[in-house]
């Protein structure tokens, strides 16, 4: 939903006393993003031991509560999936000891970006995006 151009998902809509309403614009579509890849050791072996960070390469995004964040847990084989991003680009790092919902701190974040990767997602595309940690 855009509101003079500006995703009103992501950032507060106001209107002020007295202001004319901008246009808004609704879009829908039948296509969602995904995300997938697979958790490796230094040793090349899958490993679930650490908790997969995803979130906006643009630090406008980093906001409490964004839907552009994500934070998931890889199965005993290593593999994990997120969906339902909006398109972008992105970042993706693995860490641990990552407390309930410190990944949306925008210093945690800032701490994650040099040890993270790039990626990008476009709309009803599938992407892979697999970690070694070293």
């Amino acid at each position: 939903m855009l509101a003079n151009g500006v995703d009103v998902l992501d950032f507060p809509f106001i209107v002020e006393p007295g202001a004319q309403v901008p246009s808004v614009t609704i879009q829908f579509g039948d296509k969602s993003t995904e995300l997938k890849g697979t958790l490796t050791g230094s040793d090349g072996s899958p490993t679930s031991d650490y908790s997969v960070v995803v979130f906006p390469d643009d630090q406008r995004y980093w906001i409490p509560h964004a839907r552009r964040m994500r934070s998931t847990r890889p199965a005993t084989d290593g593999t994990f999936s997120t969906t339902g991003l909006p398109p972008g680009e992105y970042r993706i790092a693995a860490v641990t000891d990552v407390e309930t919902g410190e990944w949306l701190n925008p210093d945690f974040l800032r701490e994650l970006v040099p040890a993270s990767i790039s990626f990008r997602l476009a709309d009803g595309r599938p992407a892979t995006q697999d970690i070694r940690v070293r």
